[in-house]
Parts: structure tokens; C-alpha cells; sequence
């Protein structure tokens, strides 16, 4: 007997679980269904590890079905046993098709054979991706969502709004009652033209409306492959769901202000919103009206415009627009009591992301993400950003009552900021601030010796005989005597900025005197005992080009006394807290800054041999 032969068969099938499953058990990373995928393969073993793998049926509960151009209605069984091996579990699944690609007879017939196996399962979805091309949309719904048309439940669900009589009447193994999180990519897809015309016969979404324990949406859809920012109205504010009962949204379309404040104030519990294609709305919509075609194609039942706006919906643009900006003003914002994390990507910075900020409040926010591709046109809204988090009022866990939210993690790419105002960013989130992502490569500086010397942690035990003694290696040009001659006449009466800051990334923003950064980072990263800094300075690092530094982490061992332990540095007088110590460092310079900072450049170079 073969000593696997010899665990227990609970044991074994956990193991299959392992193998099976992936590590974060996300329904866009699970088993592709072929014949390599992990349970299947561990059937053919033995007769013993068939069984075992036949009587585990969590490890068939999750997987991703791919749909390639030249499938076969030969796929449909394959899934079919698959799902029957899955019993009772609840299932997370993946469909993928290319969502622009023409797809051959045989692959369309297999994609609604599909389709119509896991509509029949409808009531053990949990997590559910589906990736579909726009023309192919009517027909999965068909498939997909039949069985709910044929009750006539299609009653609407905006804001809130519970089901009406005629849903109680459908079984509840009709319905996607378990369904947690959605979602979606689809080429091309436009809303139907209002709630009354829209019908689970051509609607592919249309299950969402019976989904009350839909907590995540993630929704894509663009013009046509390779054009993000073309505008495209898709009318995604429309749907019919339980959107009041939303955590997490995340939509890569085209989004303008009037559609992001629509979405928002219908989601009452929305935690985490994401925006990755956030426009300048009035401009872009007005375009769009002007364009509209009342003689427009109808496809599938939906009107649409030549540009892809709906053309119904066009026409009341200029009026819900107006009604919706004028509804929430800086002194009667939009109030988003649970949004804790804000991420916003746009291809041209514009006056919306102003707009967006004077119209609402968050007093739990926590996390701030901005993108831009360009800024030419109009500069950081720097203002209205402060004046949001002022106007939020206190967080629930502030620890300043400084009367505004403040951020535990900022990251601004491209964002055309300079050093005043992100100055004013971070004594905005002083108190909180644990990570700190500043990127830019086209000249924009925000980081120079004012700033640095703001972060420099007070250090009262630090003497001119420690520093040279814990870095003579990189003093080749009197670092002792010219970097580390004033670090300990700073006043304890100066306050330190971002005192908590664990986590700083800083590509191409840096601009400064030579050995000022390095006075900063070790101001924060006290070094251990000389011996442990000394031989950390004779390693090498492999790898760093000459245009950028290894990501350094920082793991503190040896800790001198005169620091303390643990997490923080403290004064070694009064063992006062005094900050938190850096945990991550990852900078990126300019070939200009490396050649005029050599000290800096070393000794970052020094951090990144320390993994």
C-alpha cells in the first residue's frame, strides 16, 4: 500500500480542495472546465481518489467556462456533468466569450446550450463573471433569463424597491437568491429604452432584480475593442437591481457626473465605488443629443442612437442633467455615510472630478485614488478636494477630531499636483496617513527639500557620532558633517507630518538637495545596532538600473534601545510615541536626480539589498 493510500479520505479531499480551488477563490481566477483541470485529473488516479473526488463536490462548485470562436456544441455535455458533479454547492463560475469577436454557428449553439444550464441553476449562484459580446447579448438572455419572463416578474426594483406580488410567485429555485456578486464585460450593451419595455427575453441583466443579497457589481462595457473613452451611454443607472443594497461598484464604462451622482444616491450602503473612465459630463452628453438620429436602427427591441446613446433616453438628457447637479451643491451634498474607498481613473483631467467633489460628503472615506492621462487642460481640483474632506466632518475613526475625514491611504498618478497642495493633502490626513503613492514621469515635481523636511521625524537621541558611525560608507562627500549636522537641533515643538506613514512610493516626483531624502528615510527607518546597519551596507543590489531603486522592506530587526521596539520610534527620554516606522519604500528617479544625488541613490540602494 502506498503510504498516500493511507490518509484519511477527509484529509485527501481537503487536499483536492487546495488543488482545485485557487487561492482567492474569486470567480475571474477559477478552474477553466477542460479535460487538464485539476478534478478531473485527480478522478482518472485511482478508484479511491475518484471517489474521493466525486464525493467532494466543493471542488466543482467553482469554475470558468471558455468559449472560444471555434467551440463545438460538443462543450455543452462537458459542462453539464460538470455541474452535475457540483450537487447542491453554490456556485461560482465564469463565462467567457471575446466580446468583439463574430462567433461561428457551432460556438453560438454551444454558448446557449451553456447558457441555459446555468439558468436551470439560477438559485445557486453566488459569484457570477460573465464576459459577452454586445450582439450576442438577446440571445443569452433567452437562455439565461427565460424562465423569469414567463412569470411576468418584471416589475421594477429601482431605489430600493421590493418585488412586487407576481415575483413572490415564482419558486424561489427560479431565482438567484444566493447570488453575492456579480459581474459583467459586454461589448457594445445598451439599457433598454425604460423599465416597461425592457424584458428578461432580451435583457441579460435582468436577474439582478431578484437578487437580495447582491452586495458587488463590477461592470465594463465600451464602443468598440480598443476604444475606452469613446463616449458610450450605457445606460447602466437604469438597471433594475437592489441597488440601495450595494457595498461594492465598480464601473469600467464610460461614466459622466450626472450618471456617477444617479448611481450614487440610489446606493445608500455603497462602501468602495470605483470609477475607471470618469468624464466631463455636460460637454460630452450635450454632443450626444445634438448627434441623435430619430429615425435610429432598432436592434434587438432598443432604440440606438448612431454614436451608441440611447436615443429615448437622449432626449431627456439636458433635464435629468440639470436636475441632478442642481439637486446636490456644496451645502447640500450628496451625504455617503459608508463610502470608505474612492477611485477614480480619468483620460483627461476636467471640471467634473470638481464637480464631484463639491457634491458630496464621506465621513468614513479612508482610501483616495486618482489616475489621469493628461492635465493639460485643467489643473488638480485641489480646493474642492479639501473642501469635501472638510465637509464630511469627522470619520468614525478619526483620531484628531480635526472636524474632517481624514485618509489612511492616498495615490495620485499623473495628477498634476504640486507641492503645496499636496502639503495641504497631508496635513489634511496628518493624523491617519499610513500609505503615501505619488507617480508622475512628465516633469511634475511635488517632493523637494521643504516637504521632506516636514516628514523628518524628530529625533532626540540621534547624535552626529551615530550617523557617521551607521553610514561613513556613504559619506563620501561629508554627509556626517553637511546632512547630519542639523538633525538633532530640529525643536520638539515641530510637528511632523504623517507620523503613522508606513507605505511611500515615490516614481519621478522627487527633486532635492543630495542626502536630504536619505536624512528623511532614516529620520523613519532607525538603523540597528552599527554592527547589523554595517553589514547591510556591504551587501550589494543586484538588479537596480540606472534609472531606478528596488522596492527596500524594511523589516526593523536588532532595534537599538535608544529607538525602542516594535512598530514605532520613540523618544528615549520619555518614551513618548513619536512615529511610525516605514515598513515599505519604493522610489523611481530620473537619470538627472541619480547622477546629482549620489548619497540618496546609495543609500536607497542599501534599503533595496536589505529583502
Amino acid at each position: 500500500m502506498s503510504p498516500i493510500d493511507t490518509v484519511p479520505p477527509e484529509i485527501l479531499g481537503e487536499i483536492f480542495s487546495v488543488l482545485s480551488l485557487p487561492a482567492t477563490r474569486c470567480a475571474e481566477d477559477v478552474t477553466c472546465i477542460d479535460a487538464g483541470a485539476a478534478p478531473l485529473v485527480l478522478s482518472l488516479v485511482s478508484a479511491r481518489w475518484r471517489q474521493i473526488a466525486l464525493s467532494h463536490s466543493a471542488i466543482w462548485a467553482s469554475f470558468k467556462i471558455l468559449i472560444k470562436t471555434t467551440a463545438t456544441p460538443q462543450l455543452v455535455p462537458i459542462v453539464a456533468l460538470w455541474l452535475e458533479r457540483a450537487a447542491g454547492q453554490l456556485l461560482s463560475f465564469t463565462v467567457w466569450m471575446d466580446p468583439f469577436v463574430y462567433m461561428n454557428p457551432g460556438a453560438s449553439e454551444a454558448s446557449e446550450g451553456i447558457m441555459l444550464l446555468l439558468g436551470k441553476r439560477i438559485n445557486r449562484w453566488r459569484r457570477v463573471t460573465l464576459v459577452l459580446p454586445g450582439s450576442r447579448v438577446p440571445a443569452f438572455a433567452a437562455a439565461l433569463c427565460s424562465h423569469l419572463s414567463s412569470n411576468n416578474t418584471a416589475s421594477s426594483l429601482t431605489k430600493g424597491e421590493e418585488t412586487g406580488t407576481d415575483a413572490k410567485s415564482v419558486p424561489s429555485s427560479m431565482l438567484p437568491l444566493n447570488l453575492e456578486y456579480a459581474s459583467f464585460s459586454l461589448g457594445n450593451w445598451v439599457a433598454p429604452i425604460s423599465v416597461s419595455h425592457s424584458s428578461p427575453d432580451t435583457d441579460v441583466t435582468s436577474f439582478l432584480a431578484y437578487a437580495p443579497k447582491l452586495k458587488t457589481l463590477a461592470w465594463s462595457a465600451r464602443a468598440e475593442w480598443g476604444c475606452w473613452d469613446v463616449p458610450h451611454y450605457s445606460g447602466i443607472e437604469k438597471l433594475r437591481m437592489h441597488w440601495h443594497q450595494l457595498t461594492d461598484l465598480r464601473l469600467d464604462t464610460w461614466i459622466t457626473l450626472r450618471i456617477a451622482l444617479e448611481i450614487l444616491e440610489q446606493c445608500p450602503a455603497i462602501e468602495r465605488f470605483e470609477m475607471n473612465h470618469f468624464v466631463s459630463g455636460d460637454a460630452a452628453e450635450e454632443a450626444d443629443v445634438t448627434v441623435f438620429d430619430a429615425d435610429a436602427a432598432v436592434a434587438g427591441g432598443i432604440v440606438l442612437a448612431p454614436n451608441g446613446m440611447n436615443g429615448m433616453h437622449a432626449a431627456a438628457v439636458a433635464q435629468t442633467q440639470t436636475d441632478v447637479l442642481k439637486r446636490y451643491t456644496p451645502s447640500t451634498p450628496l451625504h455617503l455615510q459608508h463610502l470608505s474607498s474612492l477611485s477614480i481613473y480619468q483620460l483627461h483631467l476636467s471640471h467634473s472630478l470638481a464637480g464631484l467633489f463639491s457634491r458630496i460628503a464621506c465621513p468614513a472615506l479612508s482610501s483616495f485614488s486618482f489616475s489621469c492621462g493628461f492635465v493639460a487642460d485643467q489643473k488638480w481640483p485641489q480646493d474642492a478636494f479639501h473642501d469635501m474632506l472638510a465637509r464630511s466632518g469627522s470619520g468614525s475613526e478619526s483620531d484628531s477630531g480635526s472636524g474632517g475625514a481624514q485618509l489612511k491611504e492616498l495615490f495620485l498618478e499623473y495628477s498634476g499636483i504640486n507641492e503645496e497642495q499636496l502639503v495641504q493633502c497631508l496635513e489634511d490626513s496628518s493624523d491617519r496617513l499610513e500609505s503615501l503613492e505619488l507617480y508622475d514621469g512628465r516633469g511634475c515635481i511635488c517632493v523637494t527639500d521643504s516637504l521632506l523636511q516636514r516628514l523628518q521625524a524628530p529625533q532626540v537621541t540621534t547624535t552626529t557620532a551615530i550617523a557617521e558611525a551607521c553610514v561613513p560608507q556613504l559619506d563620501t562627500r561629508g554627509l556626517s558633517s553637511s546632512v547630519w549636522k542639523n538633525s538633532a537641533t530640529r525643536s520638539d515643538s515641530d510637528t511632523i507630518l504623517c507620523p503613522k506613514l508606513k507605505r511611500l512610493v515615490m516614481h519621478y516626483v522627487v527633486e532635492c538637495e543630495d542626502g536630504a531624502l536619505t536624512k528623511m528615510l532614516l529620520s523613519r527607518v532607525p538603523p540597528a545596532t552599527v554592527q547589523n546597519y554595517r553589514r547591510m551596507q556591504s551587501q550589494k543590489s543586484d538588479g537596480a538600473s540606472s534609472h531606478s531603486i528596488s522596492r527596500g522592506r524594511l523589516n526593523g530587526d536588532g532595534i537599538n534601545d535608544h529607538y525602542g521596539g516594535g512598530n514605532h520610534i520613540y523618544d528615549a527620554t520619555s518614551r513618548r510615541e513619536r512615529c511610525a516606522r516605514l515598513e515599505f519604500v519604493d522610489a523611481m528617479f530620473s537619470k538627472t536626480y541619480l547622477a546629482r544625488n549620489s548619497v540618496d541613490t546609495a543609500f536607497l540602494r542599501t534599503l533595496s539589498a536589505r529583502r
